[in-house]
Formats: structure tokens, sequence, C-alpha cells
């Protein structure tokens, strides 16, 4: 709603006559100088800020004057903000600070009145370099008014102030530490009033001593106009000189404005349409026509400039509407300004020290405009964003309608906040308070949104707020935003400036996992350029896919750590596996094996591509996931629907654009090298059969333009959006290639040898191929590697007519074949043009040495052993005289610490073994000594622990096989170990020594005594050991005594290990305690809260085994006594044995005492329930015959009597005895029929004798 003010002007706005000027420090901003038109009085405030952030927010300052011999101190002391920023008030310095008059005094050698004033450190006393500004004093003493017992500011137009006395007042400030002298009355003041065209209203008035001068203004005085300006200028001051004796001290000016009211918005938001209205009046209420009201509001550059102004009806009023959205050269958010504008200087009313600092102007009302913070901010990055790695952010702006310009919303600021972050390009590190303006960059944009992309490190996990400004960064929610060397300080000398519009938007970021990868550089959409150079044939020009340059790393858990993996990129058509160990897809030279790669990226359709990188070692794989904007669809060709077509014949290409009847598809055709184009087919679909209709599109080339291989690139697009596919125009197979040499049955070619291969070359028709002259290349596919992959081929020359021949070598280059694969021999005939080509593959593989033995055994002194050898080729035919070098693991020299060869040739420099006719040969090993290792034999002199030039079958040096029995030994008990040695051939080893050796110190008291191996290659020790670790078994030489005490050289600590651990607890729980006779007892056997499978459990004298819940179950036995304990013990090897004690009750028998005789049908009988020897009292008794059952109870001496039922027969009557924890009691009786009872009949005939008289008398 809108709100009226009334104007209010500050004390700020009474000011002094002027002298000189000054030299600002860039970082340093000063309020007033008093050089210009507003001098300054002794006791005026300043205001001295300096806004660059170079303080230290740990150390006080204060502000000071130099005295011409000292800095003396101005205001109290205080530190630094937080972003190294301070901002001091201040008073004029007065006498006492500066120990002499200052207006008059010149100690500092710039002129009567000017004084240097600096920061400085309260730590140290000393200036802060590059702040020390001049002041200029112009007055001594400050006047100030009162009416009504009010302070005046200001005074209004022709207004008269006669109702009561007037009075002027003169104070001098004496300085920091002493503060005012109010009233002064230490001085013979006189003073004269003058109006701004210096007519005189009062002439000399002597104050004198007094506090004050009583005086009454007529309307007349305050009526004064300048009319040296349009409109009349009534906004001017009145003038008091005051002097004391003959020198003039101080010259006030006093103010005199109109009264100007004004009706301005509250709630206001940059973008809205304002209304703003008021009236202009003199003192006495009377209208003021024609003036000037204007608004002033802040622009992008840090000024204020009028965006209306109207001048005032008849009556008055003013009154505008302002379009606060009016570009980015006009209003901007932050605070508007209404007031009264005419172009003067003195005599007007100046108050361009205050804000909005406009000389001519002045405020008599202001309001704010808020930022309109409706920008459309959205995430666009899908994958996850995690902490302590670069992350690649990018980040979409929407064009809104109301931004009224279509460059806003690309080019607006970006910044982040909500967590500590890291700028790892300056090493600049910032916490979750900062709001960082961030480097991004516009990538793209469309007529709907621009997208922004930027680079930056997160500390911590939780939520990022992400801010979108324009066209300010925002400094003035956070003062300091130092990024790439953008700054905007808090404050500037014209006004502190806030965004027009912003926007946010939110992401969370998580915990790194075990592995990370960042992906920069990646595309967002499918992209399509115009071909350069230019296509021939073409109306609307050729097109050709955009490629991308995308840099994959992949981390550890920090960023600091990278690993090597393999990268599997898939979706949008692109699928493609780089190999962690390829060094064509490192990202620059010497970076292979660090964790870097680059990859060539082309989507083809929207979608979403993932990378994907897998580190097999450790077994990690990590994925991201990324977005493509675009068009979906296919591209087919109408023989195989394989996207080929063969060079000199076309195919119908259909082309389905989903959703896009009437989209631009163009068909370019490009040469084998892509170094020329022409285009085929291009049209924009009319939503007609093979022209749009439900999206499809046909073509059939001219086979005139697909004369040569070459490419077909199909584009479609739609708006911004596109899709795309190639179409290979490929050679015609119809070449027939056949090898010749190696013979038929022998064509297996064998990795290391010199081979020749011949082959022939002939035409569909079965000519031999001349015309042209073939290329013939081999390409050796081995591993992962592919035709356009590898590094090994063979170039075939000519041979004779369509035959060609290539030769196998040995050492490197052209025709070398180190690995096992399949050599795949390609023709191509009259290449680049009308293609023909054909193929054909032989198989490569590995001589395969067999060695005989096949082994040795490392570390008993095995020496002088003659090894065979024999070789054959791939195709399992002898080498015949040749030689192979053989290959060591950990070979260096024959001192016996490591494999010594001794070679027939007696030929130390290297390991040669000559091959006769048969393909065989020998070597002779003069010490095996100690080291585990092997021996791989090359058909060349070289390394085959790579791989390369190898061949199948290996020597192998072993260390004895150890059996330990057993495995595992626990701590606290002694142990006996038996260990078992045999040689490579499986047969004991007899007299070496062997002790232990400890895996870490501490596990043994000390090192056991060696123990030769016995004919059995056995031994047996006693460990007991201290802590848990693992024992080496370790062979022992050089045994002999020094001084009484047994010494040895542990010679081989081989890798068959004894575990020691400690014995585990057995927990034992029991089903239930105390427990009945004949009951079922479960035991549970536990360790750590887990079941233990396997433990021996004995209870009663009765042994079970746990099951894999850790449960045995046991039949409770008698105790043979009223109640006894038993003991339940469990162990197994490896645990501490456990007990637990149970009560066992024994159960007792009922016994039924029935009658004397059976009794007969109506009688009653009495029986007694016994047990243990006694009557039993309370037990539940049952009684049951005829399918009839009665209740009862034994009472205190165990009787119960019952009466026998009538019956007709003998009947069984069963009486059952239970009592709680005994056992049941039974007693059967048969139950003979009655002889009937005496009287019965006469009982009978009486009462039918009593119903017939009971029925006479009813009848009378």
């Amino acid at each position: 709603m809108p709100f009226f003010i009334t104007l209010v002007l500050l004390a700020s706005m009474l000011v002094f006559l002027p002298s000189g000027n000054i030299a600002k420090a860039t970082s340093v901003i000063l309020s007033n100088d008093g050089a210009g038109d507003i001098p300054l009085t002794c006791g005026d405030e300043i205001t001295l800020k300096v806004t660059d952030g170079s303080l230290d927010p740990d150390t006080n300052y204060y502000v000071a004057v130099w005295n011409g011999s000292a800095w003396n101190r101005l205001c109290s002391s205080k530190s630094a903000d937080d972003y190294g920023d301070i901002e001091f008030t201040f008073r004029a310095p007065g006498w006492n600070d500066v120990g002499q008059n200052p207006i008059s005094a010149n100690v500092t050698g710039l002129g009567p009145g000017k004084w240097n004033v600096s920061i400085i450190n309260a730590s140290s006393g000393n200036p802060i370099s590059g702040v020390n500004e001049t002041i200029t004093i112009s007055n001594l003493y400050n006047v100030y008014f009162k009416y009504n017992g009010e302070t005046l500011d200001h005074l209004l137009y022709n207004k008269g102030y006669n109702s009561t006395w007037f009075e002027v007042y003169v104070r001098n400030w004496t300085g920091y530490n002493t503060g005012w002298d109010d009233p002064e009355q230490d001085e013979d003041f006189y003073i004269d009033v003058y109006d701004s065209g210096w007519n005189q209203l009062y002439n000399h008035y002597h104050l004198g001593s007094a506090q004050k001068w009583q005086w009454t203004l007529a309307a007349s005085d305050t009526d004064y106009k300048d009319t040296s300006t349009t409109p009349d200028d009534m906004e001017t001051y009145l003038i008091f000189n005051v002097t004391g004796g003959n020198d003039l001290n101080s010259s006030f000016r006093l103010p005199i404005l109109l009264n100007v009211s004004a009706t301005v918005p509250d709630g206001a938001v940059w973008g809205d349409t304002l209304s703003i209205s008021g009236y202009v009046r003199d003192g006495r209420g009377n209208a003021i026509s024609g003036y000037n009201v204007s608004v002033y509001a802040p622009d992008v550059n840090g000024n204020y400039v009028p965006v209306y102004w109207v001048d005032t009806y008849s009556n008055g009023a003013f009154s505008m509407s302002v379009d606060t959205g009016t570009g980015n050269t006009r209003g901007c958010a932050g605070t508007w300004y209404v007031g009264t504008y005419i172009d003067s200087d003195f005599p007007r009313v100046n108050v361009s020290d205050e804000q909005p600092k406009v000389p001519g102007f002045i405020p008599y009302a202001s309001f704010e405009v808020a930022t309109k913070n409706e920008a459309k901010v959205q995430l666009e990055t899908t994958d996850e964003i995690t902490t302590g790695f670069p992350q690649t952010i990018n980040v979409s702006i929407y064009n809104s309608s109301w931004m009224n310009s279509n460059t806003i919303y690309r080019n607006m600021k970006i910044h982040i906040t909500g967590v500590d972050n890291y700028n790892a390009s300056s090493g600049e590190t910032f916490d979750e308070d900062d709001i960082v303006l961030m480097n991004a960059t516009v990538t793209k944009y469309t007529d709907k949104k621009a997208y922004y992309e930027f680079t930056w490190t997160f500390n911590e996990t939780g939520t990022v707020t992400v801010w979108a400004s324009y066209p300010e960064n925002l400094s003035m929610v956070a003062k300091s935003s130092t990024v790439n060397n953008y700054y905007d300080s808090y404050y500037d000398d014209r006004t502190g400036l806030l965004s027009n519009i912003t926007g946010t938007t939110t992401f969370t970021v998580v915990a790194a996992g075990d592995m990370n990868i960042e992906v920069t550089s990646m595309p967002t959409s499918v992209d399509i350029d115009d071909s350069s150079p230019a296509c021939s044939s073409c109306d609307e020009g050729g097109r050709i896919n955009h490629t991308f340059n995308v840099s994959i790393i992949v981390y550890g858990s920090s960023a600091g750590t990278y690993k090597n993996a393999t990268i599997r990129i898939s979706g949008c058509g692109v699928d493609k596996t780089i190999k962690e160990d390829d060094p064509d897809a490192t990202s620059g030279a010497g970076q292979t094996g660090t964790g870097r790669y680059w990859a060539r990226i082309s989507p083809k359709t929207a979608g979403t591509i993932t990378i994907t990188a897998t580190n097999s070692s450790d077994n990690l794989t990590v994925s991201k996931d990324f977005t493509i904007t675009g068009l979906t669809g296919s591209v087919t060709t109408s023989v195989g629907g394989d996207k080929k077509v063969s060079a000199g014949s076309t195919e119908k290409i259909t082309v389905t654009v989903n959703g896009g009847q009437y989209a631009d598809v163009r068909l370019t055709y490009y040469n084998k090298d892509w170094s020329s184009c022409k285009c085929l087919n291009e049209t924009v679909g009319d939503n007609t059969e093979g022209n749009g209709l439900n999206g499809i599109y046909e073509f059939t080339p001219d086979a005139d333009y697909l004369e040569n291989v070459g490419w077909i690139v199909v584009t479609a697009s739609a708006g911004s959006q596109y899709m795309y596919d190639i179409i290979e125009v490929e050679p015609i197979h119809d070449l027939t290639v056949n090898v010749t040499a190696p013979a038929p049955g022998n064509q297996t070619l064998t990795v290391g040898l010199q081979q020749d291969i011949i082959v022939e070359v002939k035409d569909s028709n079965g000519n031999y191929v001349t015309k042209n002259t073939p290329q013939v290349t081999g390409y050796l596919i081995y591993k992962d590697y592919t035709r356009d992959t590898t590094p090994y081929t063979i170039t075939f020359n000519n041979y004779g007519t369509g035959t060609f021949k290539a030769s196998v070598n040995k050492n490197g280059g052209d025709g070398w074949l180190p690995y096992a694969g399949q050599l795949l021999i390609e023709v191509v005939n009259d290449s680049g043009a009308q293609e023909h080509d054909g193929n054909t593959t032989l198989d490569v593989d590995y001589a395969t040495v067999t060695y005989s033995p096949g082994g040795a055994t490392a570390g008993i002194d095995q020496e002088n052993l003659t090894v065979a050898v024999t070789v054959v080729d791939a195709n399992g035919n002898p080498i015949a005289n040749e030689d192979i070098w053989l290959w060591v693991e950990n070979n260096t020299d024959d001192s016996g610490s490591k494999v010594g060869f001794m070679f027939k040739s007696g030929d130390p420099d290297y390991v040669k073994v000559s091959l006769d006719e048969d393909g065989a040969g020998e070597f002779d090993i003069r010490k095996v000594g100690d080291t585990k290792t092997w021996i791989n034999a090359s058909l060349q002199n070289h390394n085959t622990s790579d791989g390369e030039n190898t061949t199948l079958g290996t020597f192998y040096i072993n260390y004895p096989t150890f059996t330990v029995d057993p495995d595992t030994i626990y701590i606290g008990q002694s142990n006996m170990v038996t260990i078992t040695t045999k040689d490579y051939n499986g047969n004991p080893i007899q007299g070496i020594n062997l002790t232990f050796v400890s895996s870490v110190p501490g596990i043994l008291t000390a090192q056991p005594d060696p123990v030769q191996t016995d004919a059995n290659g056995q031994v047996t020790m006693s460990i007991q050991p201290l802590a848990s670790g693992k024992l080496n078994v370790t062979i022992a030489r050089n045994i002999h005594y020094e001084n009484g005490q047994l010494n040895w050289t542990n010679a081989v600590v081989t890798d068959t290990i004894v575990t020691v651990t400690s014995l585990k607890a057995l927990d034992i729980s029991v089903s239930q305690t105390p427990i009945y006779e004949g009951q079922t007892l479960t035991v549970t056997v536990t360790s750590g809260g887990s079941p233990v499978s396997g433990a021996t459990v004995e209870f009663a004298g009765v042994t079970e085994q746990t099951d894999a819940n850790g449960q045995a179950t046991f039949t409770v036995p008698d105790p043979g006594v009223e109640s006894a304990t038993y003991t339940i013990t469990a162990e197994k090897t490896g645990y501490v044995s456990a007990e637990k004690s149970i009560t066992v009750i024994k159960v007792y028998d009922i016994t039924i005492l029935g009658p004397s005789k059976m009794p007969s049908a109506g009688e009653t009988f009495t029986v007694t329930i016994i047990a243990k020897g006694a009557p039993l009292a309370g037990a539940d008794i049952t009684v049951s015959y005829d399918g009839k059952t009665e209740q009862y109870t034994s009472d205190g001496e165990g009787k119960v009597t019952l009466t026998a039922p009538d019956v007709k027969e003998d009947t069984t009557y069963t009486i059952t005895a239970t009592f709680e924890n005994y056992n049941d009691g039974t007693l059967t009786l048969t139950i003979k029929p009655g002889k009937g009872i005496p009287g019965f009949e006469m009982i009978a005939f009486l009462a039918a004798l009593g119903v017939a008289f009971i029925l006479i008398r009813r009848r009378r």
C-alpha cells in the first residue's frame, strides 16, 4: 500500500561555506573532505571507509590526525570485518586535537586549515599504507538553531518564525577527548544575517558572551528567490556570519526548503509500474506551480539518474507513472528518491554529500524497489555431485517474457553458497556463508534458455544454493566476491548496487565414494555444424555432426588420488570403450596410467549418455548419466538395414524423426577422408507420404553421386533441435584372397618365428587382380585390439601377377607379430574411389616348449640340474636349428640366492639354448638357489614378462610343498605342529632344518630351535605363542653353537604359514532350568553372539554335536533323588571349554487306592490318592464312563468320595488323577448293575395317586 511521507531533513544538510580539494586513495572512501561546496566545521561528522578487503579482521584500528609531530586519535578502536573492510565515523578535529587553531594553522605544509588523517594500526601505532587523506577545516564554531524548543535543521520558504523566539546558539568542538564547549561563553561574538542574495537582514548583532541570540523571522526574511534559474529557485539559504573580534570564525548556512509531500509505493518490485504523486507548497500552504519534481534511481554504473520528471500543476500537485523495468540503462533495484531539481549551484541548497549525491537535486522522499526474485533457474547436471573433487555444474536460466530483453537471460551472474567450497584454480577457500561469484560461461542458448557451466570443488556435504543475478552480482548480500579477479565492493561512493533480477535453485552435495569420475566438456545436446568447406550441389548447405573432446578423470576417494579404469560410454547412438591402458585415450603426453582420459563424443539423438568407469583391481565401478537434448528417431537402409551402401550403387534411405512431420532433413555425402562433400538430398517436411507423414522421410540418392567410398551424413532439425546418423558408402566386397604360403595344414603362424606369407588375389570372375595395384595389408588382432587399433601390421609387396608376399620378422617394426591372435589380411583395390576389397585370416599362436624335468625346488640346495627342452611351432612341428632365449624372473646372479645358469656354450652374457634338427636342446642350472621363480622361453632375445614373444610352457622353481597340521594354533597353550615337506615331484625331503619366523614381533618368546626333517620329510615341534599373528615356515641353514648358544641363518622364509589366534569363549544357554525328568532339554552354544556348529556337548553322560544353529537336544534322565544338579560341558578346537549347571527334578508316580470290592450301581465308595508314599491333596480327578466325564479334587487326606452310576450292565469306570510335575495315576473299576432299591414301587404308586388327587380338585 502507498504511504505518505512528509519531509524531515537530517542535520547533515546544515552546511558551511567552502574551500579546497583532495586526492583519494582508490580503496578509501571519505564522505566529505571540506574542499568542495560543503565546508567542514570542527565537530562535523565524517565517514571514512576501506572497501578493498586489505585489512586484517583480527587487528584493531582507529582514525587519527597528524598534528605536525604525532598522530592524535579521533575515535575509538575497532576491528575490520570478516572481509577485511572497515568503516569509521569521527568528528573533524578541534583545537585540542591539533594543539592550535584548526582553521589557520599550516603545520603540514598543505595550506591553512588542511590536515592529514589516516587509519592507524592500534597494535603498532603506525598508519596503514595507502590511507592518507587530506581534509580542509573552514569553520571553527558550530552554529545551531531552535524554535519553539525544537532544534531546526532547515526553514520553510515564505514562512515567518515569529510566534516565539527564533534562537541562535554558538558552540565549539574542542576535541575527541574533551567534546563540546556548549554554549560558547568565553568569546565576544558578533552575528550578521544575510539571505542568499546577500541582502543583509541583521547587521552585526553583538552576542557577546551570552548563551544565545533570540530573534524573530518574518515571512519576508525567508522568501528569497534566485531568479537566474528556470523556474525561480526557492530553495536557498539564510547565511549567518559569526565573528570574534575582527576574525571571521564561521560562515554558516541554514537551508530554506519547500513543503514537499509525496505518496510513494510500498513493496515495489523491479519491473512494476509505479504511481507517485504529491504536492509542492510554501511554508504557508500556498501552491507552488511549474516547479520541477524528479525521480532519481540507481543505474547499472552505480550512478543516480533521473528516470521521470514533471512540473507541478497550478494547485502545486504532481503525479507520475514510472516504469521500473525500462531496460538496463534506466532505473534499477535499490533506493529511489523523489525531490526537486534545478540545474544550479549556490545559492541553491547543496546536499550532494548525501544520497543520491546529485548536485541540484534535493530529495524529499524515498522508497525501495526490491529485486525481482523470479528468474527460473534449473540444475541441468544430472549426475551426483560429490565432495572433494572439481565438479562441472550446468544450470540453465529461462527467458521469461517479463525480462523485457532477449539478452538478460544470457548475461546473468552465477553464484553459489551453502557449503564450504574451494576454487582449485586459485587455491581460495570459502565457507558456507559466503556467496561466491562463479566464473560461469554460457555454453549455448536457445530462444527459451541459456545454459551456463562452471567448475568448482565442494569441501563438505549439504545443500548448495545457486543464485543467478542481473545486472549486478550479489555484492549487496555478500560483500566479497574475489573469484577470477572479479570484485565489487559492498559500498560504492555513489551507491550500493542491487540486482534487478535474481533467481535460485538448489542441489545436494554428497560424500564421495571409493571411486569418482570428473567429466568436463560433455555435450548437452545433439549439435550439427554447417559443412566447411561448403558442399557442391547444395541449395541450403551441407551439414556435418559436431564432435566434442570430452575429458574424463578417474579419482579414488579424494582429488589427489587417481585410478586407472576401463571407460564405457553408451547411449544416444554412442558406444565406445576405452581400455585403462590405452595410450591413445590418455589426456596428453606422459599422462598414461594417471587416471586421465579423453574421448571424442558426438551424440546422435536425444536421450541419456552413461559414462561408466570400472577399476578391475579394486572391483570398483562408478557411473554418471548425462542428459542430451535434441530429436529422437532412426535411420535405416533398405538392403539389410545395416546403414551401409556399396560404392557405385544406391539404396532407399528411410529417416524417421519422432514428432517431426515438418523437419528439415538433409543428406550430405563426404569422401573417405572427409575432405570434400556434396549435397545428395534436402527437404522440409510437409506431412505427406515419404515427406514427413508420421515423421517418415524416404530418399534414394543418385548412384552417380555414390561412385566412390565415403560417408553419408543424415541430419534432421526442428527449430534448434537436431538428430543425425552416418551411412557408410563401403567398398564392393568381391575380391578373393587365397594364402599359398605357408602351405595348407601349416598355416598357423608362430610368434617369434621368421616366416613368409604369400597370397593371391582374384576378382569376382576368378581373374588375377592387377589393375590399380591392390594394397595388401595384414593386421594383428589380439587381446582387445581390433583392426583399427592394433599397433602391429604387415605390408605385402607385389610378388608376381596377382600375387603378394610379406615376411614375418623377429625383431620389431613392420611384420613383427609378438602376440597370439589372428592376422587379418585385407586387400583394397582402387582405394578412396570405387573400392573393391576382400580378406582372409590366419591364426597366430605361440610355440610350445616342454621342459624335463618340469621344475625344480628352491631352498634345499639343489645343484647341477640339467633340463632338457623340446620346442614345436604352433602347428606342432619341431623348430629345428633355431635358438631360444630363456627369461628368468628375479634372476640377477648365480651366487646361490638367485637362479644361476651354466650353458654349454659357457657364455655368461645371455641365456640362449640352441636347438638341434629335432627341436631339442638343454641347459644346466648350476645352483637352484632360494628364490621362488619361473623360467619362460622366447624365440628371440626378448623379455617375455610383458607377454610379448613368449612361448607356451613354463619351468617353475617353487619352494618345497609344506603341509602343516594343524594350520591354526592358539595363544596360551602348547600346540604340537607337524610339518610335512615334499619336493617339486612330490617326494619327501629328508635332512632340511625347519623353524618358524614370526610375521610381527611378540608372537613367540623366542624363535623355535630348528628341527631336521626325517625320512618321511616330517618334523614335529611344540609351539606356545603369546600373541596373534602368522608364523612362516622357514628353512634354516648354518646351524652352529656360539658361546654355548645355538645359532643359525634363516635362509628361506617361505609363504607357508601357521595362523596364531586366541581361543574364543564359548557361551552355553539352556531351554529351561530347573527342568523335570523326561522333558526335552535344548542346549545352545554361541561365541560372541554367533552360533557355534560342531561343538561337542555332554549332559548326563550323553554326548551330542551342535547343529548349524549351535543347538543340541537331550532327554532329561531320572535324577534318582528329589532333585539333582547336572553339569553341561561344551568344547571345540579353537575355543575355551565352557560349563553350565542346571537342576533336574525327579517326577513321581501317582497311585490311586480303590475300594475293597467292586462297587455296584448306586453305591458310594472312596478312593485315596497317594504320591511319594503319602496322601496327595489337591489332585485333579477325572472319572469317565459311557462317554461321560466327571471332575473332582482330592481333599486334604488325598481322598475322593464317588457314587457308582446306575448301569444296566457291567461298565468300565476309569479314575485318573493328575498333579503338576507328577506322572498321572489311573484306576479302572467295573461297575455292576444294581438289584433294585427297596420301597421304590410304593413311592411310584403314591406319586401317581397324588397326581390323580390334584386333577380331581381342579375339576371341581
